[in-house]
């Protein structure tokens, strides 16, 4: 189980709630089809990247990946996949435009982000003024769309006017036809993302009635992963119900399906979906209530082996989860990938007689003080000790996760400076 915890602590694309830098979840794939979870610098996407930076764990020095080592890599859910494509090399802007119908192509091999994928695929290149955008069916060589503004002269040269090359308008036409699809609709095109993707998304929706995009999504789906019980990464369609108390299963759909499937802590071995990250552990969790009528006179935890996912918190050398239920949270550490360790926190009766006190496994005693088990104080000072750490600052914790999270965020950056 420690090997499995590991490998899912290593590739499980984690959402760092106190991050420190821009790192976002992300995968790249390399040129020999390996795909590998990382961390990826996504601050600035606005243009197609040349490059990538990434680590593969959070306090790793991060890595340069080009365009030449990498077939494909996502960030915060947006592909990009590389290919070599025709561009067209001739501005846009009014000033320059030329008397050439007919686009002036160079071949290049970019990052074309993904912005439709079905059976017919979607794809846009953009630069700092211009934006382009390509198709494919069934992986078929992809193709420029071609749209062009260029100068047309009156015959004795001294007018001119904007002319239009829509030629993107019958390219879609002749390659995507189908009886939910007319000319009329293919003539109404703009050629801009929002457009484009309508017809495109209409188009796949026909072929395959199952059809459903990840960009497309609603009834409370959204993107993101599973990771299933042989270590696989799959992309799919989670239904997000952001969970109040921890779930023991969840509903998805396989991208480009609209088939509602079931995943459960025995059958998935994490999942990940908006800000959210739940990693499978065998744990011992203190199963006491914490309900001030059902508070048990024992000062000792009263723990449990189960199979939980615990909502990963911090990641780094120490990582931080939490278990919800209804009556109590119970938070979870572990440092360097060692077994994953209940925090222990627990209120109990005390039986005041006469002077003394005296704690009580049972009995029908008045009951008028509460006391604490801050157990999990000790327990940070002693595993996560930093020369910038003093016990002060694990004295002064509370047992929420703003005041943890804070503590582990902090000994993360004192160890990795």
């Amino acid at each position: 189980m420690k090997q499995v915890s590991i490998l899912i602590t290593s590739l499980l694309l984690s959402s760092i709630i106190y991050s420190q830098s821009f790192f976002e979840n992300g995968y790249i794939i390399n040129n020999d089809g390996t795909k590998i979870a990382c961390f990826i610098e996504g601050d600035d996407l606005k243009y197609n990247p040349d490059k990538v930076i990434y680590k593969i764990i959070e306090g790793q020095e991060p890595v340069t990946a080009t365009l030449d080592q990498i077939s494909e890599f996502s960030v915060d859910n947006i592909v990009f996949q590389r290919f070599k494509v025709k561009i067209d090399t001739s501005t846009q802007e009014m000033k320059g435009l030329t008397k050439n119908r007919e686009p002036e192509f160079k071949e290049q091999t970019v990052f074309l982000k993904l912005i439709v994928d079905g059976n017919a695929k979607l794809y846009s290149y953009k630069t700092d003024n211009s934006e382009y955008f390509y198709f494919n069916i069934n992986n078929t060589s992809i193709e420029p769309l071609v749209y062009k503004r260029y100068q047309i002269f009156s015959s004795n040269g001294k007018s001119k006017t904007i002319g239009f090359n829509h030629s993107f308008k019958q390219q879609l036409w002749m390659a995507l036809k189908n009886d939910k699809l007319t000319d009329s609709d293919a003539q109404k095109l703009n050629y801009n993302e929002n457009s484009l993707a309508k017809y495109i998304r209409k188009y796949n929706s026909y072929e395959d009635p199952n059809y459903s995009n990840i960009y497309y999504v609603g009834n409370g789906f959204e993107s993101g992963y599973i990771i299933d019980n042989n270590g696989n990464i799959i992309s799919c369609l989670i239904k997000n119900k952001d969970w109040k108390n921890t779930p023991k299963k969840i509903e998805y759909k396989l991208l480009g399906r609209k088939t509602q499937l079931n995943a459960t802590v025995d059958s998935i071995l994490g999942f990940s979906v908006g800000d959210m990250t739940y990693i499978r552990f065998i744990v011992k969790i203190d199963t006491s209530s914490n309900g001030l009528d059902h508070l048990s006179y024992k000062k000792s935890p009263e723990f449990k082996i189960d199979t939980l996912f615990l909502k990963l918190l911090i990641d780094g050398i120490a990582k931080l989860y939490l278990y919800n239920k209804e009556n109590y949270n119970r938070y979870f550490f572990s440092v360097n990938d060692n077994p994953v360790e209940q925090l222990v926190y627990k209120r109990y009766k005390l039986v005041i007689t006469g002077n003394e006190n005296i704690q009580r496994s049972a009995g029908s005693y008045s009951v008028n003080h509460i006391s604490y088990n801050e157990s999990y104080k000790q327990q940070l000072w002693l595993s996560l000790k930093c020369d910038k750490m003093t016990d002060k600052d694990a004295k002064k914790l509370t047992y929420s996760a703003k005041s943890l999270a804070k503590f582990f965020t902090k000994y993360n950056y004192c160890i990795n400076r």
